[in-house]
């Protein structure tokens, strides 16, 4: 059972705002972590409650340069142990921000912080917190094709999302996009 409750609007035609609180109360929620063999394994919580609120704002700040904020604020708990769910960050930043000089370029520079996760059921393990920065370049050739790059985790920051599996380091990708 979910129950959610937002509220978006426009502060001085620069500025819109959501913020959305919500609440999912869960059964027999199944997650999988790793065990003393490092097996992957399922394992039932039967009973679970996630609940926060989320806040995310854009805004220009020149005629060029916009932003856009993001933070959200959870709880996710087993509710007959009162214990954390594993690989739910009791708070998550992203900011991002946008220069387009012209219509047909943009750069985007984005980072993402995202605060310690419990990795097992007793909550004894957890994951440290991180930051990793991100930028992407777009190029629109006409309104059909699109050429792109980006680069992921610019600083090489060594972290992990899931226990003991480490994300990649300092990543380039480029594409194009073709559009019918």
């Amino acid at each position: 059972i979910s129950y959610e409750a937002g509220l978006s609007g426009y502060l001085f035609n620069k500025c819109k705002t959501d913020i959305t609180l919500f609440k999912t109360k869960l059964k027999d929620l199944i997650e999988w972590s790793v065990d003393n063999n490092w097996w992957w394994r399922p394992q039932n919580v039967s009973s679970a409650t996630i609940k926060g609120v989320e806040f995310e704002t854009e805004f220009l700040l020149k005629e060029y340069l916009k932003a856009n904020f993001n933070y959200t604020y959870l709880e996710a708990k087993d509710t007959n142990t009162e214990k954390w769910l594993i690989y739910r960050p009791r708070h998550l930043y992203k900011l991002k921000f946008i220069y387009s000089p012209t219509s047909k370029f943009e750069v985007g520079l984005s980072a993402i912080y995202k605060t310690k996760r419990f990795a097992n059921a007793d909550n004894t393990v957890y994951l440290k917190d991180y930051c990793v920065p991100n930028i992407n370049f777009t190029y629109s050739i006409n309104k059909n094709v699109q050429i792109n790059f980006e680069i992921n985790n610019i600083f090489d920051k060594t972290y992990q999302e899931e226990r003991d599996y480490p994300m990649p380091g300092r990543a380039f990708y480029g594409g194009m996009k073709f559009s019918f």
